[in-house]
């Protein structure tokens, strides 16, 4: 009984880093599309960038806390952590293993974002 219990919760973790990532990934489209129609410069691509992530992590976010509606802030932060690694390690890989504040401060926004997806999605009241 409580393997299955682990095991249902198990995948219906994996349904929803599945849900979060096509949510990131449409998010991402349309921030591109955006950033390339309008001709913004190099210098402020890293605010479009955290724009992206922080409206992805906070609908990720969303999500979460909705499916589980208790627990907003872990389930929340919880849904940015398999994301947010593989962040990390493209950006360490691709800075040649040199961690800028760029990266801390899009790691801080995903989780605060995210969080707070998962707070608004708890406290919704349904009819």
């Amino acid at each position: 009984m409580h393997n299955k219990k682990i095991n249902n919760k198990a995948k219906s973790f994996v349904k929803l880093q599945i849900i979060n990532l096509i949510i990131y990934l449409f998010v991402f489209v349309i921030i591109s599309i955006i950033a390339v129609c309008s001709d913004i410069g190099k210098e402020k691509l890293f605010y479009v960038s955290l724009g992206y992530l922080s409206v992805s992590s906070f609908a990720s976010g969303f999500v979460a806390g909705f499916k589980e509606r208790k627990k907003g802030i872990i389930c929340g932060m919880l849904s940015a952590l398999p994301f947010l690694l593989i962040i990390c390690i493209l950006s360490i890989i691709l800075n040649k293993f040199d961690i800028d504040y760029n990266l801390i401060i899009s790691i801080i926004a995903a989780l605060i974002f995210s969080a707070v997806g998962g707070i608004v999605a708890v406290n919704i009241k349904l009819k």
